[in-house]
C-alpha cells in the first residue's frame, strides 16, 4: 500500500525543510508560494498543526513563527 501524505504533513514538512535549510521560520506567504496554495489554506493547515502538536506557534499578534515542534531557534 502507498502512503499519500496529506496536505497538513506536507505543510510541516515545507516549514521544517525551510528552517533546516535556512534557519529562520517561513511566513506564510513564502509557504504560499512555496507550495502553490492559498495563504487562508496555509494558515489553516498550520494551526492544525500547532492543535496537532506537529508545530509551534511563537510570537504575538502579527509577528508569529511557526516553527517544528522539535525545532529550538530564537526568533526575532
Amino acid at each position: 500500500m502507498i502512503y499519500k501524505q496529506t496536505t497538513q504533513e506536507k505543510v510541516c514538512r515545507f516549514v521544517a525543510d525551510f528552517v533546516r535549510q535556512y534557519e529562520m521560520p517561513p511566513s506564510v506567504r513564502m509557504i504560499s508560494d512555496g507550495m502553490a496554495l492559498a495563504p487562508t489554506t496555509i494558515h489553516f493547515h498550520l494551526t492544525n498543526g500547532v492543535e496537532s502538536g506537529r508545530l509551534r506557534k511563537v510570537g504575538k499578534d502579527k509577528h508569529v513563527a511557526y516553527l517544528p515542534a522539535n525545532v529550538r531557534i530564537v526568533v526575532e
